[in-house]
């Protein structure tokens, strides 16, 4: 168990050390192929009998230039342009191609000459100079395609996974809900009856209350609601706490109106306006504010949630490996339906803020 965590430890980027070895092995099984042709072509052909030591020391300069020139390449292909079309990956391999033939033929004729080693002369030697190191590029990068088609199908398979365990989860979680939610909105509804005249305010937050299970309830049923439904169930759930802080919490929600219509997963952004009040303004001996900022870019929309509480003194890092159920559910809800990060920063002066985008999208 302890050897399978250490090879599957990503070492950069999305790299771990297995599949660094596993690249490494197909270089020495490449290059031994390399090497016996090689071996056949000049020294048997032309009648050289230069060393092991050297020839060895030929093919590994080859391909340790070879790998030089290839690590930048795999970084734009599967790091920068990791969700780019085939198309324009494609066409981006026709520059690269030549740009790499090219740099490897000179830095090659340049290790050579610095070592002493014999080159391919003649009419062979086209062959060796540009048709083997195509060859090489392309099986190189056929073999990086194929491993990463196959990292995003299992990725995906894994999400899927997920997505319908939360399903379950999710519908387990609302079948206990529907078994007296009629007894609970009756009861409050009788609580709400029985309050004295001049007791109007209680009344509403009874209403207001009843407003917010019966949101959660609809919620749970669907997968996207109108974003101006959830910032209204949002200003009634603020106006609640509101009621218990008193002038110690206040907020603002700024959406411009033709956001409001946009769909969004329900129950969102509640989880991260929870944990604001909970661990920043209620702890805080004056309060603080809560800001909610939507605003979109290009197709995504970008959810801030900013307060001005007590903050966190430790790794920010820390705050989302927590056990924390509600941001932990934000986490992977975003990640298995967009593959997107929940990000957090340092409020200035004081506070935490917490955001997220996810791609624009209507019911």
């Amino acid at each position: 168990m302890a050897v399978n965590d250490t090879l599957n430890k990503r070492i950069y980027q999305t790299i771990t050390l297995k599949e660094l070895l596993y690249w490494l092995l197909f270089y020495v099984v490449y290059g031994f192929i390399y090497y016996v042709t090689y071996d056949i072509t000049i020294y048997a052909k032309e009648g050289q009998q230069n060393g092991f030591e050297e020839k060895l020391l030929n093919i590994v300069s080859d391909f340790a230039i070879k790998a030089v020139l290839s690590a930048p390449l795999w970084y734009l292909y599967f790091v920068k342009l990791r969700y780019k079309p085939v198309s324009v990956h494609f066409l981006l391999h026709l520059f690269t191609i030549p740009v790499f033939i090219l740099a490897w033929l000179i830095l090659h004729q340049q290790s050579s000459m610095y070592f002493g080693f014999a080159r391919v002369q003649g009419k062979a030697s086209a062959w060796f100079d540009y048709y083997l190191p195509l060859l090489f590029y392309l099986i190189q990068f056929a073999l990086f395609y194929a491993h990463n088609f196959r990292l995003t199908t299992l990725n995906q398979l894994e999400k899927e996974r997920k997505l319908q365990a939360l399903a379950h989860e999710g519908e387990m979680a609302l079948l206990k809900a529907q078994i007296h939610p009629h007894f609970l909105f009756n009861t409050l509804n009788n609580i709400s009856s029985m309050i004295q005249p001049g007791q109007e305010n209680v009344r509403i937050m009874i209403a207001q209350l009843a407003d917010t299970f019966r949101y959660s309830l609809r919620a749970s049923k669907l997968n996207l609601v109108k974003l101006e439904e959830e910032i209204r169930f949002l200003e009634t759930y603020l106006s609640l706490e509101k009621e218990r802080l008193g002038s110690r919490l206040s907020y603002r929600i700024n959406c411009p109106k033709e956001l409001q219509l946009i769909s969004i997963p329900p129950m969102l952004i509640q989880p991260l306006i929870e944990n604001a009040l909970i661990h920043g303004i209620a702890p805080a001996a004056k309060g603080g504010s809560i800001t909610l900022n939507i605003s979109r870019f290009g197709n995504h929309l970008q959810f801030t949630v900013a307060d001005t509480g007590l903050g966190y003194s430790g790794e920010l890092d820390e705050i989302l490996k927590q056990d924390g159920i509600g941001l932990n559910n934000i986490r992977e809800r975003l990640m298995l339906l967009y593959g997107e990060e929940l990000k957090v920063t340092k409020n200035d002066p004081t506070g935490l803020v917490f955001s997220f985008i996810i791609p624009v999208q209507n019911a």
